[in-house]
């Protein structure tokens, strides 16, 4: 609230003033304690993050010394309750940019763009790349037959 309204109000009615004053006060305290509240959670889910990261570097240590010299992945370690599928069965009926660029006889970048602009519909691999069925390859021929 303004100072000058507070100090006018103060002379003419001394207990309106303090009540107002008393209720910027339980509304700033208010603030504050929820500010609290919002930087205790934000402190809780570092330190469980952190927890878990210390959790997961001991496995690796764990696995290091189980495995004496044998290579261990320090970047990725798959869950054992994820079911995890290899990438040739997942893209096996697919095409990369590449492979269709060279189908078509025009670049990869032309078929870069032709995904980001919706004429063909692709996948996008966990590592950023486009794969592209099989299915859309054929009605892509299609309609490149009619336009031709």
């Amino acid at each position: 609230m303004d100072e000058d309204f507070l100090e006018e109000l103060w002379k003419k009615d001394r207990e309106a003033a303090e009540i107002i004053a008393l209720v910027e006060f339980v509304k700033w305290l208010r603030w504050e304690r929820m500010q609290d509240k919002i930087r205790r959670e934000r402190i809780k889910a570092r330190q469980e993050e952190f927890k878990r990261i210390r959790e997961q570097q001991k496995r690796l240590v764990e696995e290091i010394r189980k495995n004496k010299g044998k290579k261990v992945c320090w970047y990725w370690k798959p869950d054992p309750n994820e079911i995890i599928e290899s990438f040739s069965e997942r893209y096996d009926d697919c095409l990369s940019v590449g492979q269709l660029a060279k189908l078509l006889r025009v670049s990869r970048v032309t078929v870069g763009n032709w995904i980001r602009k919706g004429k063909i519909k692709a996948i996008k691999t966990v590592g950023g790349h486009y794969r592209i069925p099989k299915s859309e390859v054929a009605k892509l021929l299609t309609r490149l037959k009619k336009v031709v």
